[in-house]
């Protein structure tokens, strides 16, 4: 049989047709058993956002509906006891009628309550609550039911893509080694939209346009980004049937038409079903988009951090598919590649707006698996093209993806991986994760970032990394010690949100603070009175558009750095500052910024300071202050 197979998977590639083996059965036979061995043998691992999953499942198999009931919450306790307290903690939440119930749980326009996460993944879990029982297993197996069906269906679109048995079960282990492993057990949909996704892009390539539609837009509807796939479909087909000597608009004829482009369709028709859903139920197109992310999160660092982190960026997951990529590639296996690091891309940058990175990942994290797939589809197409299988390559993709695998079960999301902790030990300066991540995994727990906390790493009792925000008013001394702020040389690396990293041995010198009130600061005009309100309110309010600072220097100590330690009110979020009459442009002045001093002629011991607010106003209108404020000054520091 497989003789036959491979014979087929000889057959050239014909304008995107499919490379059909003689029979089907006894490969899906062979992957079904397989499977079902998994499943006898894996324990799930409730994982993720269980709680909204598995009540989800509860309600959509109890009355066919994804609103959560007392009930449902009732049947979910008994179904998964661990979780038994913090369904508790939710029901009674839910009984007082919040807006909010949990993190995970919101009150609808209707006065019912719903996850905040679409239901198209635990509406299959329901279906499979109805069938795993029968053969005696519990209940909540039911995800991993789901999932491994999942990797059914890729396996029969990989069956198609090649034609051939042999590099059809190949395809799946290499998904099972490039992130399958890791969340294939997971109770949330992790497996299933990276599987769909990958299993569209076979069948995109083999000729199948409304199933890729169907897939993609299931996958889309738990993973937003992945909609762009309708985008980048035609592409990749138009490389995958591409013929040189024919015109661009011939090729364009041959590679998409009418079918291709309803597949298309018809993926963004089903991820509109979230869209529609969260707009009848919440009155916005994505609930978690409301509370759960910001466009300002979408940093280059962290587009930085999701490819390369040494914790869970793409790069520790699927490191076989990133030296893959430096092999030499042509023609339409270099096209391919081209359009999936695209389509890759397009799908890591929405993802970059959400909250929490330092999310409950198994090695990397859970947006780089179905970020990877592209990558991964673009390998396997190479593989299809190859009378014989390229060794070399496919030997690196193996090797590495093993000890991936490896690396991801040595540590979780809490703790430094043996590579970041590595080159901590050895090059600390070369690895500065996203805050979130360093703060996180330096302290062994989830908790917020504190802008008023410095974090620190340590090997062998010796520091070797620090992380402060620049709105710490008191981090130098905090790291340095009363009286001492950190020297100008002291290596620094700048991350996102006014986060600091030092890495190696501090430098610290003499501080020069001088408090508002003190000698030696003149309020040389556009001040109100000086405030002793203790704390954070010692200090004062400017009043007016405009304010000047004059400050005594000792000859023998020239600073170079000042800093205007202070907060803002109202609209005020920014304010020009001249120095000796040097204009330093627009400074976010609550952001603590370490001024240059311009250098000032040998025996001056006058500092000017000119300030100029940018919207001035009442403290509160209608009342009798008539001041007009901006920045509140609490003390000045010099070094």
């Amino acid at each position: 049989m497989f003789r036959t197979l491979r014979q087929h998977a000889r057959a050239s590639y014909r304008n995107g047709e499919p490379r059909r083996p003689a029979s089907t059965a006894p490969f899906a036979a062979m992957l079904a058993l397989l499977l079902a061995l998994l499943y006898a043998v894996a324990t799930p691992q409730h994982s993720g956002d269980v709680e909204e999953y598995a009540l989800m499942t509860v309600a959509l198999a109890r009355h066919a509906s994804p609103d959560i009931r007392p009930a449902d919450i009732e049947a979910t306790k008994v179904l998964l006891p661990p979780f038994a307290d913090a369904l508790s903690r939710l029901e009674q939440a839910c009984a007082k009628g919040s807006e909010q119930c949990a993190p995970g749980f919101w009150r609808g326009r209707d006065g019912r309550v719903y996850a905040i996460h679409f239901f198209a993944y635990p509406a299959l879990a329901a279906l499979a609550t109805k069938v795993v029982p029968l053969a005696g297993a519990p209940a909540f197996k039911a995800f991993l039911a789901v999932n491994l069906a999942c990797v059914f269906v890729l396996g029969m679109a990989l069956l198609r893509l090649f034609g051939s048995a042999a590099r059809a079960m190949l395809g799946v282990l290499l998904f099972v080694l490039c992130g399958g492993l890791l969340y294939g057990a997971w109770s949330s949909p992790e497996m299933f939209s990276a599987s769909a996704l990958l299993a569209a892009l076979a069948l995109n390539a083999s000729g199948a346009p409304l199933r890729v539609g169907l897939l993609a837009g299931l996958a889309a509807t738990h993973n937003p980004p992945i909609v762009f796939f309708a985008v980048f479909a035609p592409l990749l087909r138009l490389c995958g049937a591409w013929r040189s000597g024919t015109g661009l608009a011939a090729n364009v004829r041959t590679a998409v038409g009418m079918r291709e482009l309803a597949g298309s369709l018809l993926t963004i028709a089903i991820f509109a079903l979230s869209v529609l859903f969260n707009q009848w139920a919440f009155g916005v197109p994505s609930i978690i988009g409301k509370l759960a992310t910001s466009a300002a999160m979408a940093t280059p660092n962290r587009l930085f951090s999701l490819l390369f982190d040494l914790n869970q960026g793409m790069v520790v997951g699927v490191p076989g598919l990133f030296a893959v990529l430096l092999f030499g590639q042509r023609g339409r296996a270099a096209c391919i590649a081209g359009v999936a690091v695209l389509f890759s891309m397009a799908m890591a940058v929405p993802a970059l707006v959400a909250y929490n990175w330092n999310s409950g990942a198994q090695g990397m994290m859970r947006y780089a698996f179905w970020c990877a797939m592209p990558l991964l589809f673009a390998f396997l197409w190479r593989l299809r093209e190859s009378a014989r299988l390229p060794a070399a390559p496919l030997v690196v993709v193996a090797t590495l993806q093993v000890v991936s695998i490896v690396h991801a079960n040595a540590y979780n999301f809490v703790s430094m991986s043996p590579l970041a902790a590595f080159v901590m030990a050895h090059a600390p300066a070369a690895y500065n994760p996203d805050p979130e991540i360093f703060h996180e995994r330096a302290n062994g727990q989830e908790s917020a970032l504190d802008p008023q906390r410095i974090d620190s790493y340590a090997v062998h009792g010796t520091v070797v990394k620090r992380m402060f925000n620049v709105a710490n008013l008191n981090a130098g001394t905090a790291l340095c010690g009363q009286g001492q702020v950190l020297a100008d040389d002291t290596p620094m690396t700048a991350a996102d949100g006014g986060w600091r990293y030092i890495n190696g041995r501090l430098s610290c010198v003499p501080a020069i603070d001088i408090e508002v009130g003190q000698a030696g600061l003149q309020l040389a005009g556009g001040w109100s009175h000086v405030e002793h309100g203790g704390a954070l309110w010692s200090g004062v309010w400017s009043d007016g558009a405009r304010a000047r600072l004059a400050i005594a220097l000792d000859p023998r100590q020239r600073p170079t750095r000042l800093v205007l330690h202070g907060r803002y009110h109202g609209a005020n979020r920014r304010t020009r500052v001249s120095i000796d009459g040097t204009d330093l442009g627009w400074q976010a002045l609550d952001q603590a910024p370490e001024l240059v001093v311009p250098k000032a002629p040998d025996g001056a011991w006058l500092l000017s300071v000119e300030l100029e607010f940018d919207a001035p106003n009442l403290p509160a209108p209608g009342q009798p202050d008539q001041r007009h404020i901006a920045f509140f000054l609490q003390k000045v520091t010099m070094h």
